[in-house]
């Protein structure tokens, strides 16, 4: 029990210490309330602070979140952008405020100012808002750089001093359209890049750079030359113009060049890609930092239809010729010409191939047959391309004449010029008279030979009329004469010795021919006009005589011609007859002697006795003796008689 009561004593002063304890700590706490109250008391009566704002400029159309830091913000609160009250505020906390910057007639620097209690703080360095002019766009966006590039240039808070800047560069010159819109040209620079378009006003604010005032100088192009070129391309082309830098590429159209040589920064040589269809395109060049240069007339390229041959490749003047044209870029639409003049019925019937009929043309001449693609232009002239309009020959009269020519001939066609030459075959004509440009009269020329010719008029510089069934000349031999008589002079010779044969008669210049129809007993042969005799004899010979152009060939009948011994100076003598001669028969006996020559004649002294020589052989003579029934027998005389007159007598027995 003592211990509990001693336990009890025990707890008696702790539980006056724990109630001294905390009621010093709840003064304590009172006391610091107090102490923060009472400094706190003197700030609020001094108002909010302003110390510091972000970001310090924004356009007059205002829209600018701006973050405001200070001190002593509460809410509410109000700010206000110098005389304007800010369209939207947030109270962060006690330090931190953000407002929307309200729009003003005009920049200006003003005091970003906040109020909180009725108490405003105080302007200070810190709170200013500079409104600036905005650039919103400008046109054109991209020039030379070069300059002289006049801008437009479209925005905000614009006033009459108001300048311009690329970049770092002011604008050569500028002009004040209204507070929303000023022009400037652009100054040079030294290479392509990209600035931004400021503007300045009089009391020097300056407009926020932005992408909508980006200016690019890039290059430009002032002339591309050739200017024009064929659809499959492979066309070299110096481009001119400015800002060309290493690495620079070239496009035609939207087509990359299949080649480009930067020369100089004013100089790019480049090589036409190919395109599908007739077309102009821009051609521009683009650099690195500094964009691609603005298309213009002075940049265009135009792919043009190209004509490679034309077949055939000449043709009347009259017209009328089909002719297929093949080249590239042929579309529908296109149309031809043959030189000034369209052709007719074209058809298009691939990309590469035209089907046209040649128009009649003035007069003969070469013309190009160009293709005209619609909306890009005509294929250039090249020798591929040439037609060769000709003279037509449509009818000769009189169509024929004789094969030694002089025959006046009216030739009937159309083309026909001052200088025209005329040809029978490959003859020229003589006496050519150009009658009109439809008629020609010539004197036809010596042919070789009969035969059909083509009568065909060439017109100087311009080609010879195609030949056709209208232009047919026949050649013809005349009607020849019958030649006089013609009769074999010479008929007699002599065996051993050439009879040379001569003639009468006979017409013209033919050549004489002569011919042993029947060699008969002479055995004759003739070689030209020498004829010569096996024997002694007779043979037929007729003379020929060929025609030439005034007569028909003739030939003689056929004439004898008699071949004789040749007389030899030996005395004729007869010294036996071998066989015998029988009554009422006919034998054959020989005389034998001397001098039996050109057929001696032999007689009996028997009138009822014939005797005729066979054969003379000089020494012997073969005589056939017919004795007829009554002769009488016995030995009888032969007499054998030579032309020159010699005589001889010998004995012959008949039985």
């Amino acid at each position: 029990m003592k211990a509990i009561l001693m336990a009890r004593g025990a707890r008696r002063p702790v539980r006056s210490a724990l109630r001294s304890t905390m009621v010093l700590g709840v003064v304590s706490a009172l006391l610091t309330t107090a102490t923060v109250l009472l400094a706190a008391s003197p700030a609020s009566a001094a108002g909010p602070t302003v110390t510091a704002i972000a970001p310090v400029s924004g356009p007059i159309a205002g829209g600018t979140m701006v973050t405001i830091t200070g001190t002593g913000f509460a809410s509410p609160a109000t700010v206000q952008f110098g005389a304007v009250a800010a369209t939207s505020i947030t109270v962060v906390n006690a330090t931190t405020i953000t407002a929307v910057s309200p729009a003003v007639a005009a920049p200006a620097t003003v005091d970003v100012t906040v109020t909180v209690a009725s108490v405003q703080s105080t302007p200070v360095v810190a709170d200013q808002f500079t409104y600036v002019p905005t650039v919103t766009h400008i046109s054109p966006s991209s020039g030379p750089i070069a300059g002289g590039t006049t801008v437009t240039i479209t925005g905000t808070g614009f006033d009459s001093g108001s300048t311009v800047t690329f970049g770092t560069v002011p604008a050569t010159s500028h002009t004040f359209v209204s507070s929303t819109q000023m022009t400037a040209v652009s100054p040079a620079v030294a290479s392509p890049t990209t600035v931004h378009v400021t503007v300045t006003t009089s009391t020097s604010q300056t407009s926020a750079p932005t992408t909508a005032d980006n200016f690019t100088y890039g290059p430009t192009v002032t002339s591309v030359s050739p200017a024009f070129g064929p659809t499959y391309g492979g066309t070299g082309v110096i481009i001119t113009g400015t800002g060309f830098v290493a690495g620079a590429t070239v496009a035609f159209g939207a087509t990359p060049a299949t080649s480009v040589n930067v020369v100089s920064a004013t100089t790019i040589t480049a090589v036409s890609p190919a395109v599908a269809t007739p077309t102009v395109v821009d051609v521009t060049v683009s650099v690195a930092g500094g964009g691609t240069s603005a298309t213009g007339t002075s940049d265009r390229f135009t792919y043009l239809p190209t004509v490679t041959n034309v077949s055939p490749n000449s043709g009347p003047v009259v017209g009328g010729t089909t002719v297929t044209i093949n080249g590239t870029g042929f579309v529908a639409g296109s149309s031809v010409a043959f030189g000034t003049h369209p052709a007719a019925a074209v058809t298009i019937v691939s990309s590469t191939t035209i089907s046209a009929i040649s128009p009649a043309a003035t007069a003969p001449g070469t013309v190009d047959v160009t293709v005209t693609a619609p909306g890009v232009g005509t294929s250039i002239s090249s020798v591929g391309d040439h037609f060769t309009y000709v003279p037509s020959v449509s009818a000769v009269s009189p169509n024929s004449g004789p094969v030694v020519g002089g025959t006046t001939v009216t030739i009937t066609g159309t083309g026909f010029v001052a200088g025209s030459s005329v040809a029978f075959g490959t003859h020229p004509a003589a006496a050519v008279t150009i009658v009109s440009n439809t008629t020609i009269t010539a004197v036809s020329p010596a042919a070789t030979a009969p035969g059909t010719v083509d009568v065909t008029v060439t017109a100087p510089g311009a080609g010879t009329s195609i030949s056709s069934v209208g232009d047919h000349f026949t050649y013809e031999l005349p009607a020849l004469l019958a030649q006089a008589p013609l009769t074999l002079t010479s008929t007699t010779g002599t065996v051993g010795t050439t009879l040379a044969l001569t003639s009468s008669g006979g017409s013209g210049t033919g050549v004489v021919t002569f011919t042993v129809t029947s060699t008969g007993t002479a055995g004759c042969v003739v070689s030209g006009n020498q004829l010569r005799a096996a024997r002694a004899g007779t043979c037929s010979v007729t003379v020929s005589k060929a025609a030439d152009a005034t007569y028909l060939a003739a030939s003689s009948a056929a004439t004898t011609v008699s071949f004789s011994d040749r007389v030899v100076a030996v005395r004729l003598s007869a010294s036996r007859v071998q066989g015998v001669v029988l009554v009422g028969r006919t034998s054959v006996v020989t005389i034998i002697g001397t001098g039996f020559y050109a057929k001696p004649t032999v007689k009996s002294n028997d009138p009822r006795t014939r005797a005729v020589v066979i054969h003379d052989r000089g020494k012997q003579l073969d005589v056939r003796v017919t004795a007829l029934r009554g002769s009488a027998t016995g030995w009888h005389l032969f007499t054998i008689t030579l032309a020159n007159g010699q005589r001889c007598t010998v004995r012959y027995l008949v039985k």
